[in-house]
């Protein structure tokens, strides 16, 4: 009676702990339960809970049956399981970052992560790859922008080495294509730079002069006439050079004169007629003109082709008489008599004494006159005649 006490004591104080240790926390995987002692022996304590899932305690042994002999012992408490460690955080990947310009860059490796227990780590984010920069052209290569090429400049349809700005350059000549350099010259300005001045002006040409400006009208150029103002010469004025033009000096042409068309004053014929061919004369502007035949106006009897000028014509004879003309009668060229009376002489005075004027006879023949005297009066030189007061 008192063993059955005992044991009825302990089996209520094995069940109040278990009471105690569910309400706690949950309960683990109840432990196997002891053996049926044998008899004379104590009963196997049972085995304690195995760690449950999720950190569950094991529950408690359950009594052992009593054998014959004796109580059996209790099963113990079983021990709590540990809570399962969360997994850390996966580490993101680094961005990637870009290549230089002239390769691309690699793309960034996306972090990988595992979950440890209890927990799912976060994936890495994605490299972002590289830019390539576009490709340029070179030096001479064909352009429509700057923005294609390596330089920055397209001057002329080609890639060239600065901005080529001014007047008569160019990027596209041939043996220097993409080099900015001078245009020949003697050549239009390709970007139209050269306008083409009067040469009056002696300014621009239109074309290069060969060291990257504009050329203007070389020295010499005519920019002016010629002209003659009585005896007075004036060349022609013509530029210098540098976008003037000049008027040359004057001159004076006496005794010769002034020729405007060989742009000098006259030198007369200081050899003669020697200068010209057989059959023509010179005259005082240094020109040769065929001589002239009877009857025609001249001036000197080397003009005529008789060589006699006669009365202001060209004669077939001297007519040394002054009653012989050969511009007296239909018959031109030809020395013939003048009318009776014709005056062949003028007349003069000399102090007091008249002589009056002198006539032909009609058969060629200069008549005398006889001198008159006037004094006391004098003799009237303005109109030879003696004065009558």
């Amino acid at each position: 009676m008192r063993k059955t006490a005992r044991r009825t004591g302990a089996e209520v104080f094995v069940w109040l702990a278990l009471l105690v240790a569910c309400n706690a926390r949950p309960l683990g995987k109840q432990g196997i339960d002891g053996g049926v002692a044998e008899d004379g022996g104590a009963p196997t304590r049972g085995n304690a809970g195995a760690n449950g899932a999720g950190g569950i305690s094991g529950g408690a042994g359950t009594s052992a049956i009593a054998g014959t002999g004796g109580a059996g012992t209790s099963g113990s408490v079983g021990t709590s399981g540990s809570a399962g460690t969360a997994g850390s955080a996966g580490i993101s990947g680094n961005v990637g970052t870009g290549a230089a310009a002239s390769s691309a860059g690699t793309g960034g490796i996306a972090g990988v992560s595992a979950g440890g227990t209890g927990g799912n780590g976060t994936g890495g984010t994605a490299g972002t790859g590289g830019t390539t920069p576009p490709q340029k052209n070179p030096t001479g290569a064909p352009c429509d922008t700057p923005d294609g090429c390596n330089s920055g400049f397209c001057v002329d349809g080609v890639c060239c080495t600065s901005s080529c700005i001014g007047t008569c350059r160019s990027c596209a000549l041939a043996g220097s294509i993409g080099l900015c350099v001078p245009v020949a010259a003697g050549n239009i300005d390709p970007h139209a730079g050269c306008p083409t001045d009067a040469v009056t002006t002696c300014g621009r040409t239109g074309l290069c002069d060969g060291t990257g400006a504009c050329q203007r009208y070389p020295v010499g150029t005519t920019c002016g006439s010629a002209s003659c103002v009585g005896d007075t010469f004036t060349p022609a004025a013509a530029c210098d050079g540098l976008g003037m033009c000049r008027t040359p000096a004057s001159a004076n042409c006496a005794p010769y004169g002034c020729n405007t068309a060989a742009r000098r004053c006259n030198a007369g014929c200081p050899a003669g007629d020697t200068i010209c061919a057989a059959g023509a004369y010179c005259t005082g502007d240094e020109s040769c003109y065929p001589r002239k035949d009877p009857g025609v106006a001249c001036g000197s009897n080397h003009e005529c082709k008789s060589l006699y000028c006669v009365d202001g014509a060209c004669c077939g004879a001297d007519c040394a008489y002054k009653c012989l003309s050969c511009t007296g009668s239909a018959d031109l060229g030809t020395c013939t008599a003048l009318p009776s009376g014709t005056v062949c002489a003028a007349a003069t005075c000399a102090d007091t004494v008249l002589t009056p004027a002198r006539t032909c006879n009609g058969v060629g023949i200069c008549q005398q006159a006889t001198p008159v005297s006037c004094s006391p009066y004098a003799c009237r030189t303005d109109v030879p005649s003696c004065q009558n007061q």
